[in-house]
C-alpha cells in the first residue's frame, strides 16, 4: 500500500451516520475490529455499538476521539480507499514487531498509531 506524504487532511470516508454521530459500524468494518473488542477497547456494550448508539455514555470517550482521528488520518493518507485502510489496519508492521496497528490499538496502544500517521502525513517528528 501506498500512503500519500505531506498530504492536507480531508477525509471523505464516511464514519458519522446520517445524524452525524460517529458509526460505530462503519469503524469496525474499516478496521477489522470484532463488535466485542471494539466494545473491550471503548468501553461501550456490544449491544450499544449494535444499535449504533453514538449517544450512549461511556468512560472511554477520549478512545473514540483518538480513533476518530486515526480513522481520518488514515483516510487522507489511503486517498480514501476503504480497501486500502482496512488492508493497512490489518497488516503486520516491521517497525513493530510484526503487529498490526489494529493490534496496537487493542493493546491500548493507539497513540504509537496515531504518532506514525502523523510522522507520515506531516513528515519525520524530531
Amino acid at each position: 500500500m501506498t500512503l500519500r506524504s505531506n498530504a492536507k487532511l480531508t477525509s471523505q470516508v464516511q464514519i458519522y451516520n446520517e445524524n452525524g454521530h460517529f458509526d460505530f459500524k462503519k469503524i469496525i468494518e474499516l478496521t477489522g475490529f470484532t463488535p466485542s473488542k471494539f466494545a473491550k477497547c471503548s468501553g461501550l456494550s456490544v449491544s450499544t455499538i449494535q444499535k449504533n448508539l453514538s449517544t450512549a455514555k461511556n468512560n472511554r470517550r477520549h478512545f473514540l476521539k483518538e480513533l476518530e482521528y486515526v480513522v481520518t488520518l488514515l483516510a487522507e493518507l489511503a486517498d480514501n480507499d476503504e480497501t486500502e485502510m482496512k488492508l493497512w489496519f490489518s497488516q503486520p508492521k516491521i517497525f513493530w514487531k510484526g503487529l498490526s496497528p489494529l493490534d496496537l490499538i487493542q493493546m491500548d496502544q493507539i497513540e504509537v498509531v496515531k504518532l506514525e500517521l502523523e510522522r507520515k502525513l506531516h513528515g519525520e517528528i524530531s
